[in-house]
């Protein structure tokens, strides 16, 4: 029979659903998923260490793998302190592009969480990012090497 871990219970929000507000949360890890509408996306599991629903909550985003909402995943980089500028285009099942993205694990990030007035379920979501002060920034071409970055990228 499994084991009900009460203070984890006591910590965790209703239906998953967190206040309006800004969170410090923590990537831990993520993950390629599909989503039920065939989407292929990243699904980013995180904790928050700082914001209006206490801490030490598990919080989990989506970013979809499509043209529209590349901008999700280059401002969750910028947001954790990675600098991409000058990566150029990658295939998105590519070992590089598993690389950028691990870079993200154990990095610290502002996720703001307000309304959705598109979605009826009037829950709440992840609308925006935003990076945090106190922590450096790491360069993303240093990972895949200098050689791998045309020239004229790296000016």
């Amino acid at each position: 029979m499994s084991n009900i871990d009460w203070d984890e219970v006591d910590n965790q929000t209703q239906g998953g659903s967190y206040p309006e507000g800004d969170y410090e949360v923590v990537i831990n890890s993520w993950e390629p998923v599909t989503a039920k509408t065939g989407t292929k996306q990243i699904r980013w599991h995180g904790v928050i260490i700082n914001g209006p629903a206490g801490i030490n909550q598990k919080i989990t985003e989506h970013t979809p793998l499509t043209e529209k909402s590349f901008w999700r995943i280059g401002k969750l980089m910028k947001a954790c302190g990675i600098n991409i500028k000058g990566l150029g285009k990658m295939g998105l099942d590519s070992p590089k592009f598993s690389k950028i993205l691990n870079l993200t694990r154990n990095r610290r990030s502002i996720w703001i969480v307000g309304k959705d007035e598109k979605d009826t379920s009037k829950r709440n979501k992840i609308v925006d990012y935003a990076p945090v002060n106190d922590q450096e920034s790491i360069d993303a071409t240093d990972l895949i090497g200098a050689a791998d970055v045309p020239a004229f990228l790296k000016e």
